[in-house]
């Protein structure tokens, strides 16, 4: 019987990975958009109409990043970067704390609206209704850490993304070839 050569380590992320990545890079900012056009626009429909819009895009990022980290465990990894150790643990630091506020921003959003006695809109066609009694001042505070939380993450993600450049153009290493798609020679 043959010897069979060993499988070369993947080099990049599997599909459904590299898909809800590039689903969150898109939801993120535009939810964030969304909500800075709001605060322009008049009280009206439009407004109220990019409100809603604002909302469901939350709950789809956190939608979604319940399913990244449900998909984390089980997916294909490629095999590790290489990088310098501080770079290697300022690269793990970003990836939790981005995550972190990939949860806490939306839920934040959401106690937020249940907080003043709303119900979270999705699509403007369903609200999820809030489940428990309106508490203003305490839905003042997590507004108030919702969007705090929110510009924290936005800036994570623009560290994020010039990180990955630097990769590509400086270091010129192919770490961001691992989330682009395309055919991986490692994959079985």
């Amino acid at each position: 019987m043959a010897k069979q050569e060993p499988a070369m380590p993947r080099s990049r992320h599997d599909l459904l990975t590299l898909s809800l990545h590039w689903l969150t890079a898109l939801l993120v900012p535009l939810a964030y958009l969304a909500i800075q056009v709001t605060e322009m626009l008049p009280r009206g429909a439009l407004k109220t109409q990019v409100y809603t819009a604002h909302q469901t895009l939350g709950v789809l990022v956190l939608a979604v990043t319940l399913v990244r980290l449900a998909w984390r465990p089980f997916a294909p990894k490629p095999g590790p970067a290489e990088m310098p150790g501080a770079m290697r643990q300022a690269s793990t630091a970003v990836h939790v704390l981005l995550f972190l506020g990939l949860l806490a921003v939306p839920l934040l959003g959401m106690l937020t609206q249940w907080l003043r006695g709303r119900g979270v809109e999705m699509f403007g066609l369903f609200a999820l209704a809030p489940p428990f009694a309106a508490d203003r001042p305490m839905a003042r505070s997590m507004k108030e850490a919702h969007e705090l939380l929110a510009n924290a993450l936005m800036l994570l993600a623009l560290l994020h993304a010039m990180a990955a450049l630097f990769h590509h153009y400086v270091m010129r290493d192919g770490l961001i070839r691992r989330m682009l798609p395309g055919r991986d020679p490692g994959a079985a």
